[in-house]
């Protein structure tokens, strides 16, 4: 938790900014779009998030994550070459990912086994998300940064559905 850190404790000034202004951008185009609300939004760090709010079993039942899986120093002659060698004033680039995770609604608790309705009706809800993710990162990052978007990572586990797209964030334009 941020309170218990030092008072001197000096935050990173490069990837946790984008981190955090690529979250309200999401939540605004999701909001914008009329979608279900994301009641969990979670900054993570590392290859495989922690998708723990989204489930049935969990107090909520939409999840939004923001997590860095990489970070590459930029080459001299530009993004996205990394680079070879780098210095203290070698530009960074970071593979960030953001993601929505929704619980499949189920009326039917004895089976437990969504309807057709509910899994069609999870299937659109899932598809706008994507879209409503793609839209937010070109829309936060057209004209201000160099970036590539990447590829759409769907998940599917148990009653949990959703995915996440990856984008390379290189420096200012």
């Amino acid at each position: 938790m941020a309170d218990d850190l030092s008072p001197d404790f000096v935050d990173d000034n490069q990837a946790l900014p984008l981190m955090e202004a690529l979250m309200a951008a999401a939540v605004a185009e999701n909001d914008k779009r009329h979608l279900p609300e994301l009641g969990f939004k979670t900054y993570q760090f590392g290859q495989n998030p922690v998708i723990d709010h989204a489930g049935p079993d969990s107090d909520g039942c939409a999840e939004i994550t923001v997590w860095i899986s990489n970070a590459f120093a930029i080459a001299e002659g530009g993004f996205p070459d990394p680079a070879l060698r780098a210095v203290c004033s070698t530009e960074m680039a970071f593979e960030l990912n953001v993601g929505v995770f929704r619980c499949v609604e189920v009326e039917d608790t004895r089976t437990g086994i969504p309807s057709e309705d509910e899994q069609f009706r999870a299937t659109r809800i899932a598809l706008a998300d994507m879209a409503s993710l793609k839209n937010a990162i070109r829309c936060w990052l057209q004209g201000k940064r160099e970036y590539n978007l990447g590829a759409y990572t769907q998940f599917n586990q148990g009653f949990v559905i959703g995915g996440a797209w990856t984008v390379l964030v290189g420096g200012k334009i």
